[in-house]
């Protein structure tokens, strides 16, 4: 309902108690489309969890969580289409291995927007082992 008296129960960690101020709001379309991707992906059904995620994506490609989500259900996907044999990037097809590198690099251009320029590296590196299939070399290996 749109309208109406809500009731909120919240215990603090401590057991404490504490004031908590609690707004309600419609969630957006981004917002369902994201939580049925993950209510789809905690039942197993990857393939409708990937479109899930792809409609969130639709619906604000800024969020960088939903290119993640949709990661991780294309290779939970491909591990139950693979029969549980998943030893390497090698054993993935090439159009699942683009469809995760490009989300990978996607995730990366957003965090490195926000900031997070650390974590849009590991993303990237994460693209270029699954494209590559080898490891990238650390700065104190190299020496």
């Amino acid at each position: 309902p749109t309208t109406g008296t809500y009731t909120e129960i919240a215990r603090s960690f401590s057991g404490q108690g504490g004031d908590y101020t609690v707004s309600v709001r419609i969630a957006t379309d981004y917002e369902i489309s994201f939580a049925e991707g993950q209510a789809l992906a905690l039942a197993g059904d990857f393939a409708g969890a990937i479109a899930a995620f792809s409609n969130a994506i639709e619906q604000d490609p800024s969020e960088p969580a939903a290119y993640l989500a949709r990661i991780e259900s294309r290779f939970n996907e491909a591990f139950e289409e693979l029969g549980g044999e998943l030893s390497g990037p090698e054993d993935l097809p090439d159009d699942i291995k683009e469809a995760i590198a490009s989300d990978y690099e996607s995730a990366a251009d957003l965090y490195e927007a926000q900031g997070e320029t650390d974590f849009a590296d590991v993303l990237r590196q994460q693209a270029l082992v699954l494209l590559t299939g080898e490891l990238p070399i650390q700065p104190e290996a190299a020496e």
